[in-house]
């Protein structure tokens, strides 16, 4: 739909589960995890932009969900599963090169790709703590906590500003069951000035 809410176009049409839509950079392609293939198990999909021309990237009997499309259109990045728990992976758009970039016992999820698709942000239970924000090399390495906090923090989004900083708005919740929105920098928690904190 357009961004005044008019123009309300469904695009999937079956009894199966499709969902956490990702656009190209170009605006021409989405991609999608449903479980239209195998009832009860996702995967990643890409369509184009009208719903048409389907294509499954991933084919796994583990979950494959949360795909986000690179800003340079090469790759999508994941999470699944298949070895047992949460993991973020990548693949090429056209199904090939699908790589684990994490590989620990914690849940790693809600990854997102920095503005030049040099690195991916995401948020990981590791270290028997509530969820911290983490980024790491698009390859997997160097991965790096960011947020430090007796909260959850989750759902990491990387600004597309590169100038002053690279800001990640961080959902947090609390004992309290609020959610406001903590920003971050790759080098830490910022503060009000947008500042990052020693």
């Amino acid at each position: 739909m357009n961004p005044d809410g008019s123009g309300l176009t469904q695009l999937t049409d079956n009894t199966r589960i499709d969902r956490f839509p990702s656009w190209s950079p170009d605006s021409s392609m989405i991609a999608f995890s449903s479980d239209r293939a195998q009832a009860g198990n996702e995967d990643i999909w890409i369509m184009k932009d009208d719903g048409t021309g389907a294509v499954r990237l991933t084919t796994h009997a583990a979950e494959d969900t949360r795909p986000e499309w690179s800003l340079d259109g090469t790759t999508i990045a994941f999470v699944s599963r298949r070895d047992g728990n949460e993991e973020v992976y990548t693949i090429k758009t056209d199904g090939t090169n699908l790589r684990r970039l994490t590989d620990d016992g914690a849940e790693d999820d809600y990854p997102g790709w920095a503005p030049d698709s040099s690195k991916i942000v995401f948020a990981s239970d590791r270290g028997s703590r509530p969820d911290e924000v983490y980024i790491m090399d698009s390859d997997g390495m160097a991965q790096t906590r960011i947020t430090t906090n007796q909260a959850s923090d989750r759902y990491p989004a990387w600004s597309p500003r590169s100038v002053p900083a690279e800001i990640i708005p961080v959902s947090t919740s609390s004992d309290t069951g609020q959610q406001p929105l903590a920003p971050a920098s790759p080098d830490g928690p910022i503060d009000e000035s947008g500042d990052p904190r020693s």
